[in-house]
């Protein structure tokens, strides 16, 4: 599996399946994520599942404004106190653009 395969699975990834109240559902999405969990080990991925999951759902603290303090909501969402994240459900940009350089470098090799 190729670093770019693997992106576009876990960008295609069911990330919300916890909250699923059908059962087929929660288990394909819990014996995915287990998958994509070893993929993501076999290619020495130095980052966490957690992280990966706040980068590519865009959970970047520069892209949220603090409402109050220590809750953070995207500008775009009109509905403030439904969206609202806690400081450390956000990544830097910084933290997040490392997390695509190590998926894009072989990305870039392959064209």
């Amino acid at each position: 599996m190729s670093k770019s395969d693997l992106l576009k699975r876990l960008r295609n990834h069911d990330w919300h399946h916890d909250y699923s109240d059908d059962q087929s559902v929660w288990r394909a999405g819990k014996d995915a994520a287990k998958e994509l969990q070893a993929e993501l080990a076999e290619l020495d991925c130095p980052f966490k599942w957690w992280e990966i999951n706040k980068a590519l759902m865009g959970r970047i603290l520069e892209k949220h404004v603090e409402t109050t303090p220590g809750k953070f909501h995207d500008p775009e969402c009109k509905y403030e106190n439904m969206a609202s994240l806690s400081r450390g459900d956000l990544l830097t940009q910084a933290e997040a653009n490392k997390i695509m350089v190590w998926f894009e470098v072989e990305i870039r090799h392959e064209s």
